[in-house]
């Protein structure tokens, strides 16, 4: 499996969305914040799972974000366009929902054994995208 191109792929997702939700705090209605912090964290934490906890290959030569997911891309473009807090709230479900199938897919093919590590850190993921707010 080519899991140095989807770690890339997911560190970077998860990054923008986490930036994108960040950017929307300012203006977003003052019930809406706390939600908005929350899934920015979520997205951060998960950045940061996939580049620190999952080894990658370093011998290998590829771009610093490949594209994991095209129905992905352009979820994550909606979140980039939200027009307001509340929006880019929505537009995160959808792509917290397609990160979630897309995380199961690589689950159900990978091996038990041998991707032993990415299937703990996939486990983790799709915890952390289910979880609701904290606040």
């Amino acid at each position: 499996m080519e899991w140095d191109a989807r770690i890339r792929g997911a560190v970077g997702l998860h990054r923008g969305v986490a930036d994108a939700l960040g950017r929307r705090i300012v203006d977003a209605p003052i019930g809406c914040r706390s939600q908005l912090l929350d899934r920015a964290r979520r997205h951060g934490w998960c950045a940061d799972e996939w580049s620190t906890v999952v080894p990658l290959l370093h011998d290998v030569d590829a771009p610093a974000l490949v594209p994991i997911d095209t129905a992905l891309g352009h979820a994550s473009a909606d979140l980039v366009r939200a027009v307001d807090g509340v929006a880019a709230l929505e537009a995160e479900g959808a792509v917290a929902a397609r990160l979630a199938a897309l995380y199961r897919s690589w689950r159900d093919e990978a091996s038990e054994i041998a991707d032993a590590p990415y299937l703990h850190t996939v486990a983790r993921m799709l915890v952390e995208l289910a979880a609701g707010p904290t606040a």
